[in-house]
């Protein structure tokens, strides 16, 4: 709350870390009432970790460094819309959703990540500890384990996804059109194996509980 000490702090987050002393004026004045962790920049280097670690020792004046997890995309773009993508969770998310999630935490954004938030999250673990006057850990009064989200599985087949890409792509430039979309349907009962869009997009570059729903019934043979 001291004036000169935020400013003195923020003047060293853009020094040490290259962090836009602007964003982080933004981030504290949009979760200025909660007491949880808020990220102001993700992906620190090596270097940048070792020297918040060493000059704010025991979350020293709020600023601490905390892993955190990132989703790694392992097919091509055919699927990035369908997948969709996860970002941080914004101010108006959060305040909807502060009972579950905490300012630093991502979310689906858009697709499959976002229809499915629910059920591919899981649940945090908690720890509850006991702190002196300068925040050192004396005791640990609780903990709960984390629980995975469920793991999902789609009617499509990648390789028909991405060959119906291909094939639209070639279809959309010879038209000499600026979009378009194909739908590959299993006729004997209707499934989705392949749906490509155009224009698309790449969500490889981007960041980065509850209970499991009951599972549908197989498709037949």
């Amino acid at each position: 709350r001291d004036s000169v000490e935020r400013a003195t702090t923020i003047a060293y987050l853009r020094d040490s870390a290259g962090v836009d002393p602007a964003e982080i004026e933004a981030v504290l004045a949009a979760y200025q009432y909660t007491y949880t962790p808020v990220s102001i920049k993700a992906n620190l280097t090596a270097d940048e970790k070792v020297k918040i670690l060493v000059d704010f020792p025991n979350h020293a004046k709020g600023v601490t460094v905390l892993e955190n997890f990132s989703r790694k995309y392992l097919t091509d773009q055919s699927m990035s819309q369908v997948l969709g993508y996860v970002a941080s969770i914004s101010p108006r998310e959060y305040d909807k959703l502060k009972d579950r999630y905490r300012p630093s935490d991502a979310i689906g954004k858009t697709g499959l990540e976002s229809s499915y938030e629910t059920q591919l999250r899981g649940e945090d673990g908690e720890s509850r500890i006991t702190v002196d006057a300068r925040g050192t850990k004396v005791a640990t009064l609780a903990t709960s384990p984390d629980i995975a989200g469920c793991s999902l599985t789609l009617n499509i087949n990648a390789d028909m996804q991405s060959q119906g890409q291909e094939i639209l792509a070639r279809e959309v430039r010879a038209g000499r059109f600026t979009s378009g979309a194909a739908v590959s349907l299993d006729p004997r009962h209707g499934a989705v194996r392949g749906r490509a869009p155009l224009p698309t997009s790449d969500n490889t570059p981007l960041p980065d509980g509850f209970p499991c729903p009951a599972q549908p019934p197989p498709l037949p043979a």
